[in-house]
């Protein structure tokens, strides 16, 4: 016999976000196309690829609409960011979100230096079209 999924409401915009430290939960509140409120509390240990699972399936999403129907997004605000080099070598560089919270990104050395060049490149474009 199959597991039951539980189907939620297509939700449409995060609302607020916050945490419960007493049982180690993550708290997002989202508002849904029917303009209800639904908080989802995950797992610390299932955040990470929670999020790594929506933006992998965003891309897939996205690559079949057509141009014209590319979705609007609710944008990210970053704060600030701050670089540590973690004991297996590895970089992670974190971002601050306007929210307070912290998003980790953990680099090795070749990822880095290609996201050196892709900003580089970045820099370049956005010079391009403020100086025409």
């Amino acid at each position: 016999m199959a597991d039951t999924v539980m189907k939620a409401p297509v939700l449409d915009v995060v609302l607020a976000s916050g945490i419960d430290a007493a049982v180690g939960t993550v708290s997002v509140t989202f508002g849904s196309i029917d303009t209800k409120r639904f908080q989802l509390d995950f797992s610390a240990q299932c955040v990470p690829l929670a999020i790594a699972a929506l933006s992998a399936e965003m891309g897939k999403l996205v690559a079949t609409l057509p141009a014209e129907m590319t979705p609007k997004l609710q944008g990210i605000s970053i704060t600030s960011t701050q670089l540590a080099m973690k004991e297996d070598g590895t970089v992670a560089i974190f971002l601050r979100l306007e929210s307070g919270a912290e998003l980790p990104l953990d680099f090795r050395l070749d990822d880095l230096t290609r996201l050196r060049q892709q900003i580089d490149e970045a820099v370049t474009l956005a010079d391009r079209k403020t100086h025409h």
